[in-house]
């Protein structure tokens, strides 16, 4: 970001100079003080303004997100490994990535390339395989973060753009969705000192 931009976010103009402006308005404010979640911010902030997402709001949403996913679900906890994989044993998974963008879903959004015949592509060990390397290999990081912000989105939406309820729709439904929007809000409560809205 060179130069001056002007924007709209979240019915604020702003003026900003340089990436010093983006920095202060956006990634700051949705720092979190875990070393390892703090550093994928920027990207994220990049990605969510690629979808028309603009503000620390959203960020807010998408660092609780990886942190729920990388912290056993703890609000206090640290985050670990960001390219660890998980629902291995899952029909639809394995998922991966700081969002932990599950197979079944990155086909569904085109994020994963689809075979045609999703049932027997999600029974393919060789797709299953090659998505594992796929989001355990540092080099897709970027392209991870903007699947989850890609995801996210596609929840937004169904939400009617209530942030709280795309982040409990970001893992689903059912009791086990209902625990994971309150522990990003807990989280959110903790090192925001807000609720996530």
């Amino acid at each position: 970001m060179r130069g001056w931009v002007i924007a709209l976010a979240g019915g604020v103009v702003v003026v900003a100079g340089g990436m010093g402006a983006f920095w202060l308005g956006w990634v700051q404010p949705a720092k979190t003080g875990d070393d390892t979640l703090d550093a994928l911010l920027p990207r994220t902030a990049l990605e969510l303004a690629k979808v028309g997402l603009f503000g620390p709001r959203y960020l807010r949403a998408m660092a609780a997100i990886f942190h729920n996913e990388h912290s056993n679900g703890t609000p206090t906890g640290q985050v670990h490994d960001i390219l660890e994989v998980g629902d291995e044993t899952l029909h639809g998974g394995p998922s991966g990535g700081p969002g932990q963008a599950y197979r079944s879903t990155a086909i569904d959004l085109g994020l994963w390339p689809s075979q045609g015949d999703k049932d027997a592509q999600l029974d393919d060990d060789d797709d299953r395989a090659a998505y594992v390397a796929f989001v355990q290999d540092p080099a897709n990081l970027g392209e991870l973060i903007r699947w989850a912000v890609v995801i996210f989105k596609s929840k937004l939406k169904i939400a009617g753009g209530d942030v709280a309820q795309a982040v409990q729709l970001y893992n689903g439904s059912g009791p086990a969705a209902q625990q994971y929007a309150q522990n990003a809000q807990d989280f959110s409560q903790l090192v925001y000192g807000e609720a996530l809205a």
